[in-house]
């Protein structure tokens, strides 16, 4: 039997023995607390990067808010949903999510939500390579409000973003300088996930300046903060950056080892983009290295995921 029919049980033998049943708002507060509880499981999976179950277990979430016509937890189950189909990379998936998440994000009226509209429909503008179409709809969320609360974990989320536009459109110091403004508040914060995230696009932004000691010294630091917090995918992502300094100072060997181990943790969350991004950069360091055989495994393995499984 499921939880909500185990609980519609206990309340019928309940008033089996008594004259009065639970008062429908007492109801309301358990699907309330049910659908948060979803949401709870689901950003568990997520975490995890086990998207199959944190969509299952959003959808269970948003079933119960629109039992509810709670349009700020249908918003809140709708980004999520959203979350996970980004990651995948089915991007219009997600941007179809955000766009259904962002009405009860206006009826609601909440900065919170409104920046979190902004910052989810921003990233796909940035992977889709439209930095600067990304760039004006952050400026607009910035200046549409008076920010009170300006530790919140959206607004750092978007000065963080806002950092990623500038460093693809090529203004290092500006995109040093939202990456700052984020780590400053996730670091008073103690949102030490959300830091690692600001190290490793710091880290970033240094290698693509040629900086490589301050590139590694930011990814190290994100990696130690994401083992902290056992962050699974900002580890294999730490790595993957430890990685691409190594191999950019001539260190090969290390670089290897290194993908070697962000593939290994990709792998055990079954990560498909990680495990053929890693791969690749196995196989062009097996290849500076004239290891011939090594350099044809591992191409062989990345172009083996490349094939969909037999239906």
């Amino acid at each position: 039997m499921n939880a909500p029919l185990l609980t519609l049980a206990v309340l019928l033998l309940a008033g089996a023995s008594c004259s009065s049943a639970p008062p429908p708002k007492e109801e309301v507060f358990e699907k309330r607390g049910q659908a948060a509880r979803y949401l709870e499981f689901g950003n568990r999976y997520y975490r995890e990067a086990m998207f199959d179950q944190a969509l299952r277990f959003y959808d269970l979430a948003l079933e119960r808010y629109s039992s509810l016509d709670d349009r700020e937890g249908q918003a809140a189950a709708r980004n999520s949903m959203g979350k996970v189909l980004f990651l995948t990379g089915d991007l219009d998936g997600a941007m179809e999510e955000y766009r259904r998440a962002q009405a009860p994000a206006e009826a609601s009226g909440r900065p919170a939500l409104l920046l979190q509209s902004a910052n989810n429909i921003g990233e796909i503008l940035i992977r889709r390579g439209q930095n600067r179409e990304a760039a004006d709809l952050f400026r607009k969320a910035l200046e549409r409000f008076e920010y009170s609360g300006a530790g919140t974990l959206e607004l750092a989320v978007l000065h963080h973003n806002r950092g990623v536009v500038f460093r693809n459109l090529g203004d290092l110091p500006a995109a040093l300088e939202e990456a700052e403004r984020a780590a400053v508040m996730n670091r008073e914060a103690r949102r030490f996930e959300e830091l690692a995230a600001n190290h490793y696009l710091t880290a970033s932004i240094h290698l693509l300046g040629g900086n490589t000691t301050q590139a590694l010294g930011q990814a190290e630091l994100a990696l130690e903060l994401d083992k902290k917090m056992e962050n699974s995918l900002g580890i294999a992502q730490d790595l993957s950056a430890i990685g691409a300094v190594y191999e950019k100072t001539g260190r090969t060997t290390e670089a290897r080892d290194m993908y070697t181990r962000a593939f290994l943790v990709y792998r055990s969350l079954r990560h498909l983009p990680g495990m053929r991004t890693s791969l690749e950069a196995l196989e062009a360091a097996a290849r500076t290295l004239n290891l011939p055989e090594e350099e044809k495994k591992y191409r062989e393995a990345r172009e083996q995921l490349s094939v969909p499984p037999h239906p």
